[in-house]
């Protein structure tokens, strides 16, 4: 596969604690738990924006298509988006940046790090992608 081939249909990707899938309307209130959280911005390079204090603005519009991931990450015991994941800036289908968050009260778990193996190792065996970056 490639990544042409997620385009459209974003993938779903299952560990023993998590489920990395596309957020959807459903997921606004566990969203409104922890994006407006400003601790979690201090690596994140910029302050809350407006879809970070309003989740509900992502989903006001219809998804681009794009090879681009913007994922979140659902806690299986919970059932709720704790974080989210974001495979982006890709450059000739061979590398592209990864990026984090999570919810602050549930950082220092081994969730990022779960997330981030499953999301590399997705990379790595289902699309033409080489290099990752953080």
């Amino acid at each position: 596969m490639s990544l042409a081939d997620y385009i459209n249909h974003k993938p779903v990707i299952h560990t023993e604690r998590l489920c990395i899938r596309p957020m959807c309307a459903k997921d606004i209130p566990a969203l409104y738990e922890w994006m407006p959280d400003k601790s979690i911005y201090k690596y994140w390079g910029k302050d809350p924006g407006k879809t970070d204090k309003r989740p509900e603005l992502l989903f006001e519009k219809a998804e681009k298509a794009t090879k681009s991931f913007h994922l979140g990450i659902e806690e299986n015991s919970s059932a709720k988006i704790i974080g989210e994941l974001w495979v982006y800036l890709i450059e000739n289908d061979r590398m592209a940046t990864v990026a984090i968050r999570l919810a602050s009260s549930l950082q220092g778990k081994g969730y990022g790090t779960e997330a981030l193996s499953a999301i590399t190792r997705f990379c790595f065996e289902h699309t033409e992608l080489r290099r990752l970056q953080a």
